[in-house]
């Protein structure tokens, strides 16, 4: 029965609404977690399982990644479940001059803030991967740390062990409006009924933006699509991700045409199967709908640098809507103008942070104030450069 009365709301079923959730039950609060689809089924579910961390280039998500890391370590005995994390280091292919010149400061930053990146040359990164190919290779990035895991498996993990603890989790409840009264939400208005909660928290990832919204909140948040696809069962091919350097490019913003950017991003799992991506654009009303040419885009991008895959079948290709923010930042913690919101979305590659971003969340809102060092990530800051005519 959906309770009508509880402490926590917590919008959103993906990895960091389920974290947060856990997190504050183990605090012994009680909290319930509403997804207007079935768990999983937004970005989370589309994830490729990378863990990342030479792109933390801003210094509180790397802090949050490496402390991520430490949590992964002892995670699968605390939830009871494998999700299949292993940590053997991960590899961006450099594409071209631009992205070497790009490689070497941020090799060189990485190195300062105590991660273990080596710049790899042509000959080097051909080397530790077999079967790597392509005219316009101009070296490479391994980073140590890097890994992967099954984002599916983590995500329910999370929920399971927060229901264990005495979360209520409904899937298939919308949040349809708050009731707002002095500058706080009273109540949240579901498909499901009305609940009234002290604390609101807004990860509902590349829907965030509708959710401040109905609490006359603009946070930023814009969404585009991502197709990808994965294969059968093989032997070894990929000890961790292979990422392209596109990233050092930087991100989709509100200027661009809305073409869509094809990247390569390889990640094996732990059966066999190996994950492809991808082909992003922008997406108009929630489209996860997978097209032709993206699909062919994502594998041609892929066969590009690794031909020896070309027998490969395919047995599924889907997309997935990605939130990402007007300035590149992600979004967290109180809103000044709505005073129990708490919204923590806009985050790149949440997996790499998920883990410390919900202790974290947890023990920023059981506190009722920000962290040190995260003002810059407030969802006010949106407000106040419109207000000030910056934007």
């Amino acid at each position: 029965m959906f309770p009508n009365k509880t402490e926590i709301v917590v919008i959103g079923g993906g990895i960091i609404g389920s974290a947060i959730t856990y997190c504050l039950t183990k605090y012994g609060l009680k909290v319930v977690q509403v997804e207007q689809g079935e768990f999983v089924s937004g970005a989370s579910g589309a994830n490729l399982g990378q863990i990342s961390l030479v792109d933390r280039e801003p210094p509180l998500q790397l802090q949050l990644a490496k402390e991520s890391l430490q949590i992964y370590k002892d995670l699968s005995r605390e939830l009871d479940k494998d999700f299949g994390y292993v940590s053997r280091g991960g590899f961006v292919v450099l594409y071209s001059e631009s992205q070497l010149l790009a490689a070497r400061k941020i090799c060189s930053i990485q190195k300062q803030n105590g991660l273990r990146v080596h710049l790899l040359s042509v000959q080097e990164i051909k080397e530790q991967l077999p079967g790597l190919e392509g005219k316009n290779i101009w070296g490479g990035i391994f980073c140590e740390e890097e890994g992967g895991l099954d984002p599916l498996e983590l995500t329910l993990a999370y929920q399971n062990k927060a229901r264990k603890l005495g979360a209520l989790t409904f899937s298939r409840t919308k949040v349809e409006s708050f009731c707002m009264e002095g500058g706080r939400i009273t109540a949240a208005q579901t498909t499901r009924g009305k609940i009234t909660a002290k604390v609101f928290i807004n990860a509902a990832g590349a829907w965030s933006a509708e959710v401040a919204k109905m609490a006359g909140l603009d946070i930023g948040i814009r969404y585009h699509k991502g197709t990808a696809m994965v294969t059968e069962p093989v032997s070894e091919l990929f000890s961790g991700p292979v990422v392209g350097g596109g990233f050092l490019a930087g991100i989709f913003s509100d200027n661009d045409t809305g073409a869509m950017r094809v990247g390569l991003a390889v990640m094996q799992q732990k059966n066999g199967s190996i994950i492809i991506g991808q082909a992003s654009e922008k997406s108009i009303n929630y489209d996860t709908s997978t097209n032709y040419e993206a699909i062919c885009s994502t594998a041609k991008k892929f066969l590009e640098y690794f031909p020896g895959c070309a027998k490969l079948n395919i047995i599924r290709a889907w997309a997935g809507v990605t939130p990402y923010t007007t300035d590149g930042l992600p979004v967290f913690g109180y809103s000044g103008k709505v005073s129990n919101l708490f919204t923590a979305a806009g985050f790149k590659g949440a997996f790499t942070t998920a883990p410390a971003l919900g202790e974290l969340s947890a023990s920023m809102i059981c506190k009722g104030k920000i962290a040190e060092g995260y003002c810059s990530y407030s969802p006010d800051r949106f407000y106040l450069k419109t207000k000030m005519g910056v934007w």
